[in-house]
């Protein structure tokens, strides 16, 4: 599954409204986990609700939170979505 610039490659997570994969960067190469919005779960809100998160992590940094490294639309099987390219924290 192709989102903007990330490929994902396994599904690491799920919530009631979104998905997270391990995806690759087809522009670095480097691994990220990608939120999602869920099909279901796919709104114009949803979408703005998505992106401002990423605002809102972008002002924060602390060691407990993973950094936002993008945010964009994209279009995934003739849908309009919302992604979160994060940094991928390995373990537990």
């Amino acid at each position: 599954l192709r989102i903007g610039p990330y490929l994902a490659l396994a599904l690491i997570g799920d919530g009631a409204s979104s998905l997270v994969y391990r995806a690759r960067d087809t522009r670095s190469g480097g691994e990220v986990a990608l939120k999602l919005l869920r099909p279901g779960a796919l709104s114009a809100q949803a979408i703005d609700d998505l992106l401002a998160e990423a605002e809102l992590l972008r002002g924060l940094e602390h060691p407990a939170i993973a950094r936002c490294l993008d945010a964009g639309r994209a279009s995934v099987h003739g849908a309009q979505t919302a992604y979160l390219a994060l940094e991928l924290v390995r373990g537990t």
